[in-house]
């Protein structure tokens, strides 16, 4: 991986300098501070000025969240960042402890449904990068079965997206209707809808999945849609910007414990 391997980290920064500290001390190492700056290539480590890398990194803003060079924060501190590709893990070392991005099962475990949605548009890179994680999801025999509607439109997006605002955008996913013979088109359509929720929760949105407004869509709104012929709506996913801190509050939801919902057969 490049040494300017970028880390999500949680927070929402409210000004445009971004100064972040860090201390550690043991019976061997002085206290040190690790100064950034969001748009400067350079960091402060002890006062002294230092560039990031040698590619010209610097912290940037991006979808409403602070993305930092890890990688050259954790080696100023004298430890190690190591990158996994088979298993899209990274390892972050620092006085013989280990911290992991959990990759994909941390995401999981963090996702939620958004309800607090922003008056923010949605960049059309960032739908196009969700529409390909779309175009990703397996599917029985490869068949694919399944078509994605971007709309854009503000009365359309809060006609069959409740809760939405204007710049959010909503994908109306769409299963074919012939018959196939071991095919499970919901199944299928469903795993795709998936990869897009998860996809828009990378990129630092807020993402909700519904299917409530299916049955209105597929009798009543089919031709302002431009759903194409030969196809059913399976699901329709809200994207858009959020704000992060209240909304992980009010899509909080308790799940049911494994011992209520699995058994094993040995």
């Amino acid at each position: 991986m490049k040494r300017n391997l970028l880390f999500v980290f949680a927070g929402v920064l409210a000004c445009a300098i971004f100064m972040m500290a860090f201390t550690f001390a043991d019976d061997k190492s002085p206290a040190g501070v690790i100064t950034l700056q969001i748009g400067n290539p350079t960091m402060t480590v002890d006062g002294v000025e230092q560039p990031i890398d040698g590619d010209g990194t610097s912290p940037v803003i991006q979808g409403g969240r602070t993305l930092l060079p890890i990688r050259a924060v954790i080696e100023a501190m004298g430890g190690a960042v190591e990158w996994d590709e088979a298993t899209q893990t990274v390892t972050l070392t620092q006085k013989s402890e280990v911290v992991k991005n959990g990759g994909v099962t941390e995401q999981i475990a963090n996702s939620y449904s958004a309800r607090a949605f922003m008056e923010k548009e949605v960049s059309g890179s960032d739908i196009e990068t969700i529409l390909k994680s779309g175009a990703k999801a397996p599917s029985a025999r490869n068949t694919q079965p399944w078509h994605f509607t971007v709309v854009t439109n503000e009365a359309l997006v809060t006609a069959i997206a409740r809760g939405t605002l204007p710049g959010c955008a909503a994908i109306v996913v769409s299963g074919k209707t012939e018959e196939m013979v071991g095919i499970n088109v919901d199944f299928d359509a469903a795993l795709a809808t998936q990869n897009m929720y998860m996809t828009a929760q990378d990129l630092g949105l807020g993402a909700r999945i519904y299917t409530g407004p299916v049955q209105d869509i597929n009798e009543n709104k089919r031709e302002e849609l431009a759903i194409p012929e030969g196809y059913d709506v399976i699901s329709v996913i809200a994207v858009g910007y959020v704000e992060n801190i209240a909304d992980a509050i009010s899509g909080a939801s308790p799940r049911n414990s494994l011992d209520d919902i699995v058994n094993y057969v040995e």
